[in-house]
């Protein structure tokens, strides 16, 4: 019987990025075990449970580099609040500025917009659109 070496403790109560494993000496075989799921490219998800947007959102943002969290999940990730037709938890918008390639993937919506300096912050670890220009894209949705 195979036995299977338990994920580190950072990694198994969250979904984490291959880069994160890597940097902890996990192979890539392991990643490959039952207790472990493809969340999408280059994004594992431990078995057994499910995550919170805002988990989602940092290991999307993170798998991403140069992204994110834009748009309708940015209000949800700041509590701006939204009109009762957006707000879907279901689909993680991310942005990404103009000369990159847009974000693409099962979960995502992405966006290439033009940002000035400033107006991406971190909160909880996550980069987000701050609310103003969240209030304006949003607007622009309608």
């Amino acid at each position: 019987m195979v036995r299977i070496t338990p994920l580190p403790e950072t990694l198994a109560t969250r979904p984490f990025t291959v880069h994160e494993s890597r940097m902890l000496g996990i192979a890539p075989k392991r990643l490959r075990a039952k207790d472990v799921f493809d969340g999408g490219r280059l994004i594992h998800l431990p078995a057994g449970r499910e995550f919170a947007f805002a988990e989602r959102a940092r290991v999307l943002a993170a798998a991403t580099p140069g992204a994110w969290v834009s748009h309708e999940s940015a209000a949800l990730l700041t509590g701006l609040g939204l009109p009762p037709w957006q707000g879907n938890e279901e689909t993680i918008h991310l942005s990404k500025p103009h000369e990159l390639p847009r974000v693409r993937g099962a979960g995502v919506t992405g966006h290439r917009v033009r940002v000035i300096p400033g107006e991406v912050v971190e909160i909880d670890g996550i980069p987000v659109s701050v609310p103003s220009r969240t209030w304006l894209q949003d607007r622009r949705a309608v």
